[in-house]
């Protein structure tokens, strides 16, 4: 079989297809790769087989594609042409695959050093026996001594499939200290729509694989970095939308587009001020009614009234069940909010028969067409006057509930399936088709009617505004007027008229306006299909201010109806299930944890150096592990290289050295890992023995990982080691098996579990999804994921419950977020130094901490904060010492974040790290093309290569993150010197989630000569003056050329 290796040439043109695609005016959809792979098939041919699996070359989405192997040998990786989530993509990371497998540097067994923490590290050879004894032991000491809260776990977002380290070994030492990407990554997207549309569905992921008439693409380069969808359907869906619109700081290949071609839409606002543009949107959105009035009065508590004038009440632990990654768990709640309830008021104000002391789940609301007050009841999802719901189902599937019939805890049939357990209703409504190809049609209901109360003359008619809503006597007998939760969150738009906008954000007014009424423009009024949704995407979870820029851009999606409709925001793809509560595992994320699912020692639980919304705040972590304050951690284990990813590295760099004892579980030698104690070598994604994989985002397919090649030496699959570890330190990973098998078993006992959702063994499954390819939850599950508006349905909360509405505290699509309402009460904002209290509720415009006008407060404040590490320099942290701002971040298509710096493919078609710098800023600076120039913050001064260019703004410059160089024999690998996350205020954070703004802060910039450069060199250099690479000829490369020995 001629030809099927990939070659350098080969991958040279994939990834200058892939940085450049969108950069070509009028690029034909879905030609080049995806075709080119076309004539590949699933086979076996002699000594040469195709498998089909899914990629991990970098950790945001799961494309499918074939892997060839020959003797043994992966010697091709390209796109799955029968994967529609993916159409056939096969980006640089994924083909590079090939050099990170059998690159020479690769861990092949157990290291430990042999050298003193801080110098070049030597390492020794040890058996995996001793590894996870030494291992075990000293942190069984730790523990011992001052508690399983002096260890943490971390965890990082590729390279590891099973990210163990930061849950399950977390879990295992009852340590509540696992940091997580997440808190930079996905996290505060995440937590907002929890608490927004119900935890467990959280709707911030958008189909985008649906194709919409209107595309909007805010803040993420999904073209060239796969983010939550392949770069191949966002290409697609910029050139096949009528109306694409693109918000980004800086012009990616893609904003390009959207700036040349008719009915396309660039803004370029300032670094971290999009909610400007978001609560101008909003306004527009009202004063011109353009909201959707159905799912705003009848889906969202925007007619709910505020009352902020009596104490707040409540629930107290109030029992419900949580869905986690080991299936059902129970869980109390405990809320107490300023929306008026049936218990807050004096009965005889209401016209319905009140029972005890009201109902604090029935929320009042103004019933403008009656003309009296009604209510929603939370416990139920129902109206006043509602009969009792039935949920309701697809045409055609009953099949489905009446397979479903099977106790997810210990797999036993039950003896009444899903079918027996309600008394269900045929759904009304609609198939509706997609415009791109391999994707199966979806049902969509027809909107439903407001009931109408017995005695009443008209269905309800929840009032938005409150000038009909006459007085009220609460039950302490003061009388109140109240207003609308819809008419608070206008309050906070009412000053952001596009011109406004225009002058927080830098983008002219007109066009904001323009690129509103294409948002907005409906395609089909009466159901909202193919409008599509606001993609908004990492870039704003970096702003010093995530969770408010984020809650500001999904209420305007939500009062636009784009909430679970075809192409709208439909959350994470739900697999098939024949459990009864509608659970499942299939997800990668499963093989993170076993039975033991949380910290369970109360004690260790309080001593969580957290924020409100995270649990392992990684900015307090590292600060205790440099400087003992709150406490010390005094040992630690990481996966992936998961510590240099978010606040100042330089202080976690610091931090893990001065811990007593950190394990690194990786594939190779990185920048952390010569702080390590014991090195564990892990297997790359095609040598693991097999994994679920849901696709990312509401892509609708999931898959498998399946076995490709062997891995070298001794590597293992992190959750293999992980079992052993729980062995030796005496804790079962299954604590509820019940057949008396091995508690540490893993291999296809794992994977059955993980798949038992599916009604198939894990033999089964895999085997379908080689020769039948990816699973459709459009088709497998036709009421989880192939029907939208499941908030209609009663299919939308998890665990199954059979109720309509949200799985938040109204039951309702909070825009008034009572989560918020009491987490962050009493949370201290760093720019006023004073408490919350409910402002925190709603959504409006946050400044970032770091901003030509001091942050609306921050550096005064916190410049004077006694209690704050960074004071000091705080203080000096003004616009006229630091005049440029730097946005970070930009996706590079041959790199992921820390991955692929050593990988000869890569580093040839990228070798330096470019600042990005606008041509007149360049010449003020006189700066060139190819020169190196400093750039400093009060926290850290880092190099990188200047590259002149007009995709950003003036005044602004784009720097590359997570840069490290392996061709530097030094602890670190030389990460200080051009990466910049050195150069963050590690305590500008989000006050909810603790994400740092790693993103629009201010900097310093001059030319780097041989004057003011170590070793008179502008190029970087290591402790020895040796340069890093700068070039693809530099003879260093090679010495990374593939190794395909030790597989035996």
């Amino acid at each position: 079989m001629p030809g099927l290796s990939m070659s350098r040439r080969g991958f040279l043109k994939a990834a200058a297809l892939v940085g450049a695609a969108a950069a070509v005016s009028n690029v034909t959809p879905a030609k080049g790769l995806a075709e080119e792979a076309i004539h590949f098939t699933l086979k076996e041919d002699g000594d040469t087989k195709v498998i089909r699996t899914a990629c991990r070359g970098c950790g945001k989405f799961e494309c499918g594609v074939l892997v060839t192997v020959k003797n043994g040998r992966a010697i091709k990786i390209e796109g799955d042409p029968s994967y529609p989530g993916g159409m056939g993509n096969c980006c640089a990371k994924s083909q590079a695959s090939l050099q990170a497998a059998y690159h020479p540097m690769r861990l092949t067994y157990p290291m430990k050093r042999t050298t003193p923490k801080g110098e070049n590290p030597c390492w020794e050879r040890i058996t995996w026996e001793e590894a996870i004894e030494t291992a075990c032991a000293k942190f069984d000491e730790i523990q011992a001594k001052y508690g399983g809260a002096a260890l943490a776990f971390f965890g990082g977002t590729s390279r590891i499939y099973a990210m163990s380290g930061m849950s399950a070994m977390a879990y295992l030492y009852d340590s509540p200290n696992a940091v997580s990407p997440g808190q930079v990554c996905k996290g505060p997207r995440t937590q907002v729509t929890a608490m927004t549309s119900g935890n467990g569905n959280e709707m911030y992921f958008v189909e985008n694989i649906w194709k919409p008439n209107v595309w909007v693409q805010w803040g993420s380069g999904i073209e060239v970095s796969n983010y939550d969808d392949p770069g191949r359907v966002a290409v697609d869906n910029a050139n096949g939308a009528d109306a694409y619109i693109n918000i980004d700081a800086r012009m990616s290949n893609l904003a390009k587009e959207a700036a040349s071609r008719d009915n396309g839409y660039y803004l370029g606002p300032r670094p971290g001020t999009d909610s400007a543009i978001a609560l101008a949107w909003t306004k527009m959105a009202i004063d011109e009614e353009l909201y959707d009035d159905w799912y705003v009065k009848r889906w969202t508590n925007c007619s709910f009234l505020v009352c902020e004038e009596m104490e707040p009440t409540g629930v107290t632990d109030e029992e419900y069940k949580i869905v986690g990654l080991v299936g059902t768990t129970p869980a109390k709640r405990t809320y107490t909010t300023a929306l008026l309830k049936e218990c807050d008021v004096d009965p005889a104000q209401l016209p319905w028969d009140v029972e005890g002391d009201g109902d604090p789940h029935r929320f009042i609301v103004w019933d403008a067409a009656n003309q009296r007050f009604t209510y929603l009841d939370s416990a139920t999802g129902l109206w006043e006057g509602e009969g009792a719901f039935k949920p309701k189902y697809v045409p055609g599937s009953e099949w489905y509930m009446q397979a479903a019939q099977y106790e997810p805890s210990n797999n036993e049939l039950q003896e009444k399936s899903l079918w027996d357990m309600y008394e269900w209703e045929e759904a009304k409504g609609q198939m509706v088709h997609s415009q791109r190809p391999g994707i199966a049609d979806e049902f969509l209901p027809d909107p439903d009617d407001m009931p109408t109360v017995e005695g009443c003359s008209y269905p309800t008619d929840p009032a938005l505004y409150s000038d009909d809503i006459p007085e009220i006597t609460l039950k302490d007998g003061s009388t109140v007027k109240l207003r609308t939760v819809f008419e608070h969150f206008y309050d906070n738009c009412a000053e952001w008229t596009p011109e406004a906008a225009e002058e927080t954000t830098g983008v002219k007014a007109q066009l904001i306006a323009d690129a509103f009424h294409a948002y907005a423009h409906r395609y089909d009024p009466a159901s909202g299909t193919f409008n599509g949704a606001i993609n908004f995407a990492v870039t704003h979870e970096h702003t010093g201010n995530g969770m408010k820029v984020i809650h500001t851009m999904e209420a305007l999606d939500a009062i636009m109806g784009n909430m679970d409709v075809p192409g709208g925001h439909r959350g994470n793809t739900p697999c098939a299930s024949v459990n009864t509560d509608q659970t499942s595992r299939v997800t990668g994320q499963f093989l993170r944890v076993g039975d033991k699912n949380r910290v369970t020692d109360p004690e260790q639980a309080k001593r969580a150096m957290r924020k409100p919304y995270q649990s392992g705040d990684a900015t307090t972590v590292y600060r205790a592990m440099k400087t003992g304050e709150p406490y010390r951690i005094y040992g630690g284990l990481t996966q992936a290289g998961g510590i240099l990813n978010q606040t100042n590295i330089l202080e976690a760099f610091e931090g893990v050295k001065n811990m007593e004892f950190f394990v690194d579980a990786n594939l190779w030698e990185d920048a952390i890992s010569s702080l390590a104690d014991i090195l564990l070598p892990e297997q790359h994604w095609m040598e693991i023995p097999g994994c679920t994989r849901i696709a990312q985002g509401s892509n609708g397919f999931y898959g498998a990982h399946i076995h490709c090649i062997e891995a070298p030496g001794e590597a293992r699959y992190g959750i293999d080691w992980v079992a052993d570890w729980y062995k030796q330190k005496g804790v079962p990973f299954w604590t509820t098996r019940t057949d008396g098998g091995d508690e540490w078993e893993m291999g296809d006992f794992l994977r059955d579990k993980a798949v038992q959702s599916t009604g198939m063994t894990w033999a089964e499954y895999a085997d379908k999804f080689e020769r039948e390819g990816w699973y459709d939850a459009r088709v497998t599950n036709p009421n989880g994921f192939g029907c939208c508006r499941r908030f209609m349905t009663g299919w939308l909360c998890k665990p199954f419950e059979g109720r309509p509405g949200f799985k938040t505290n109204t039951s309702r699509h909070e825009i008034w977020v009572t989560d918020f309402e009491n987490k962050m009460r009493d949370v201290v904002e760093q720019c006023t130094g004073q408490p919350y209290g409910t402002k925190y509720a709603l959504p409006y415009y946050t400044e970032p901490k770091s901003s030509p006008n001091g942050g609306n407060g921050y550096v005064e404040v916190q410049g004077n904060n006694p209690d704050n590490p960074n004071a000091e320099k705080i203080k000096g942290y003004t616009f006229d010492k630091y005049p440029y701002i730097a946005s970070t971040g930009r996706r590079i298509p041959v790199y992921f974040h820390t991955e692929h710096r050593q990988l000869p493919w890569c580093r040839e078609v990228w070798p330096v790290p470019r600042m990005e710098i606008n041509p007149k800023d360049a010449a003020d600076l006189g700066l060139e093309n190819g020169d190196w120039a400093w750039i400093e913050t009060p926290f850290g001064k880092i190099r990188q290569n200047v590259d002149v260019n007009a995709c950003v703004g003036e005044g602004r410059v784009n720097l590359e993150h997570s840069w490290w160089f392996p061709e530097l024999d030094q602890p670190g690998h030389g990460f200080e010197l051009s990466g910049c996350n050195c150069l963050v205020d590690s305590f500008a954070q989000c006050e909810g989630k603790g994400a740092p703004q790693l993103r629009g802060y201010l900097v310093n910039i001059y030319k780097a000569t041989p004057e003011n450069s170590p070793f008179n060199n502008p190029v970087p250099c290591g402790n020895d003056g040796t340069e890093i690479i700068t070039s693809a000829d530099d003879p260093r490369l090679k010495e990374w050329a593939p190794t395909y020995e030790g597989r035996e």
